[in-house]
């Protein structure tokens, strides 16, 4: 049985239709594999957010301690910044135009050691408890 030329041309077709459905086909299912992969990943990135922001918090109050006002009424950090704030406050004010005159060469230092020595010294202080008694 021999196929005459448009049997032969419309097998042809038929055939690389059939090659062009399973290509097709195979490449949905590649499709369909990399977008469970990509939910996969973005469920994992959103699992791996919420971690960091429980160990950010968790962070904070270890270091800083708890932001809940304790029996003062203020938190250790707000404290710190208050008395900090009123330390440097007294030095500025100390620092009058004419006795700056004759500390131009003095100011820069003067004002640099004062923010080191009074600047949150005590919550510096309570961090380096916690950090010596936690070993880190």
């Amino acid at each position: 049985m021999t196929l005459g030329g448009g049997d032969l041309s419309s097998l042809r077709t038929q055939v690389a239709l059939v090659h062009i459905n399973s290509t097709l086909e195979a490449g949905y299912r590649s499709i369909e594999a990399e977008r469970r992969d990509i939910n996969a990943v973005c469920q994992g990135i959103s699992e791996l957010r919420a971690q960091v922001e429980e160990i950010r918090a968790k962070a904070e109050v270890e270091v800083l301690g708890s932001s809940e006002v304790q029996g003062d009424g203020e938190d250790s950090v707000k404290k710190a910044m208050t008395e900090g704030g009123k330390e440097m406050k007294l030095l500025l004010d100390s620092l009058t135009w004419w006795k700056m005159i004759w500390k131009v060469d003095e100011v820069g230092s003067l004002v640099g050691s004062a923010v080191n020595k009074a600047w949150c010294r005590d919550l510096k202080d309570q961090v380096g408890l916690k950090r010596s008694l936690t070993g880190n």
